[in-house]
């Protein structure tokens, strides 16, 4: 199945305040941090003339950030599931394909890695934003996301709470690549050298440390 590249408009079908809000969000928090960037320098990045957008819009900075999750990972998920269908499940590498080249998938309309950058700024805050819920922990029983994991832990032989850690581990690396890709419309979505990306966690992740409990019963 090929690759796409997905912006926020033609994610929600529209181009309007909401999106342009998001995009500027999305490209200022990736590049400064989430907390860093004063919410009118957002709206003026936006092109909107009232310094309140977001407040009207999202009411505050966490409403925005979760807006931009919520609207990529909608697209991410149906892409999971499309990807999903033809996986060996004993495949790791396949597993761990379809679980992040949809998060390489999503860019800005200039094809940079934006909601890597993004994505990569949440995860390796020191400080958890409470107020936003993680995009793995919301995933719901049934979901692409939440069969990949568990096929992830059968292929593996590991249970879901040592996976979960090494997860959160190793998914700054896929992100970090991708957030220092210098993108563009005209190269590929997914860049030549992220295959071999995605084999070393495969191997990271299926190394045996000696303190796992063994898979679910």
């Amino acid at each position: 199945m090929p690759n796409q590249r997905c912006t926020i408009p033609e994610i929600t079908g529209h181009h309007g305040t909401r999106e342009r809000l998001m995009m500027a969000g999305e490209a200022l928090m990736g590049q400064h941090g989430l907390g860093k960037v004063p919410l009118e320098e957002i709206a003026l990045h936006a092109q909107q003339r009232n310094k309140y957008a977001v407040q009207y819009h999202f009411g505050n900075r966490d409403g925005l950030a979760q807006a931009i999750m919520d609207v990529r990972f909608r697209q991410i998920e149906q892409r999971r599931g499309e990807l999903l269908e033809a996986i060996d499940p004993a495949d790791i590498h396949a597993i761990l394909t379809a679980f992040i080249y949809p998060l390489a998938e999503q860019t800005d309309a200039q094809g940079q890695h934006s909601f890597a950058r993004f994505m990569l700024q949440f995860i390796t805050r020191d400080d958890p934003i409470a107020q936003i819920m993680h995009p793995v922990s919301a995933a719901r029983a049934g979901s692409p996301t939440v069969a990949l994991f568990d096929m992830a832990c059968r292929a593996i032989g590991i249970d879901a709470a040592n996976l979960y850690e090494r997860v959160k581990l190793f998914l700054p690396v896929p992100l970090g690549f991708l957030a220092r890709q210098p993108g563009g419309t005209d190269v590929p979505v997914i860049p030549p050298a992220f295959p071999g990306v995605i084999r070393m966690i495969a191997a990271a992740l299926s190394a045996d440390t000696g303190t796992d409990s063994g898979g679910p019963a």
